[in-house]
């Protein structure tokens, strides 16, 4: 089997940019969330999750793009705190790529789930 170096690296796409920050129950996520970097911003609200906080804030205003993959990842990821009786509170910008994706699958069926549209 022969597999071309060269080609598999000019292929393989970069890591989106991405900045992700974390304070006690807080999730800040500015850049683009794909699977390159996915596991990033899940790791990041795994770890407020487990900060102890009954709730957690998920600010994705800054966020220009996030795949669908990347936003059922953070549903399942913040599954057991809302099992647990917690919240997961989501703030978007009104507008927009990620209000788009966040819209058309419902997270609003989602218990434990709460968005809120700000600039």
């Amino acid at each position: 089997m022969y597999i071309d170096a060269e080609h598999e690296r000019r292929s393989t796409p970069p890591a989106a940019p991405l900045e992700v920050t974390v304070t006690t129950g807080t999730v800040r996520v500015r850049g683009e969330a794909d699977l390159s970097n996915e596991h990033l911003v899940v790791t990041a609200l795994a770890d407020a999750i487990t900060g102890g906080t009954p709730d957690v804030h998920l600010d994705l205003t800054g966020l220009d793009f996030i795949s669908c993959r990347a936003w059922r990842l953070l549903l399942q990821a913040s599954e057991p705190m809302r099992r647990a009786g917690g919240r997961l509170h989501v703030y978007l910008r009104p507008d927009g790529m990620v209000r788009q994706v966040v819209d058309v699958l419902s997270p609003w069926a989602t218990p434990g789930v709460v968005i809120t549209s700000s600039r």
